[in-house]
């Protein structure tokens, strides 16, 4: 059986059944299917130890786990190892996976979260480990809209900077979740060799395309001044460094494209860093990032 879903702006049929995804009636733009999976590509153009890629295959090794293929950005095949977890193989799809789908299908995926503010989408971004999830676990509990968590993809749509509502669940560590006071004993594990887990979030998913007009850039700092990117260049590199995984770009031939769709992005969406210092509680860091949306609404 096939289920067909919408995510980030693509449909998606699949033999996987995922219960977290939004579900379209729309005819699919991508299929993703368990068949055999080649041990290598001819004319790979990066050189990483489980990976490998030119400008229409991505190619994913995982020991224990498998192998799988994006190719032209209309098909995604896996091959489990034999003694693999189902539910580790399964999620794989949608992460690493689905970034690389996005930039085959000529979709910008930002490396953050969205949420919902007066109407007009928020992207936090920044460096793993800064707290990109924390901060929009923390805006779901305050009751605020979230469209995507780890990727958001951005398409630019008659001069508008839109987001698509991607992922309805928010991946967080143990150690954050109990911090959130979240019971993890009530939530699904991401793998299970992992001790991180999903929230599911369909009581504040928005799920239609909303016009990005912020960018907020995490900083892990303990100087706690917000200040505003620079204009020009400067800005849109910044923009770049916070794609998912900036190397696809090269990767599949996409440089051209991107630095256009950045520029136009850096001419309409404001961008600033916000400081997100370990040495505060988690509450309080909430507290200053809210207080800062709320001044410079």
């Amino acid at each position: 059986m096939n289920y067909t879903y919408k995510v980030g702006g693509i449909n998606i049929s699949s033999t996987i059944y995922f219960p977290e995804l939004m579900k379209s009636q729309s005819s699919p733009e991508v299929i993703v299917s368990f068949d055999e999976v080649p041990d290598h590509l001819d004319n790979n153009k990066v050189d990483f130890p489980f990976i490998e890629a030119n400008n229409e295959q991505y190619l994913l090794k995982l020991k224990n786990i498998g192998r799988y293929l994006v190719e032209k950005g209309s098909k995604i095949t896996v091959q489990a190892e034999k003694n693999a977890n189902k539910t580790d193989v399964e999620k794989y799809i949608l992460t690493n996976i689905f970034g690389a789908l996005s930039y085959q299908r000529d979709l910008l995926p930002f490396h953050g979260g969205v949420f919902v503010y007066k109407g007009e989408g928020i992207l936090i971004s920044g460096l793993s480990g800064n707290g990109k999830s924390t901060l929009l676990a923390g805006l779901y509990q305050k009751g605020f809209k979230i469209l995507s968590d780890d990727i958001s993809n951005v398409i630019i749509e008659n001069g508008k900077v839109m987001v698509q509502p991607c992922f309805p669940r928010i991946q967080i560590w143990r150690d954050t979740a109990e911090k959130l006071k979240l019971d993890v004993s009530k939530l699904t594990q991401i793998r299970s060799d992992m001790e991180k887990y999903l929230i599911p979030i369909e009581d504040s998913y928005y799920p239609e395309p909303i016009e990005l007009k912020k960018i907020y850039v995490l900083t892990n700092s303990k100087n706690n001044e917000i200040k505003l990117e620079l204009k020009g260049l400067g800005k849109v590199e910044s923009l770049r460094k916070n794609t998912f995984k900036p190397w696809m770009i090269n990767t599949f031939g996409k440089q051209k494209e991107v630095f256009q769709k950045l520029i136009s992005i850096a001419g309409v969406v404001s961008l600033e860093t916000f400081p997100n210092n370990k040495e505060l509680e988690i509450k309080d860091f909430i507290a200053n990032f809210i207080k800062n949306l709320s001044q410079n609404a």
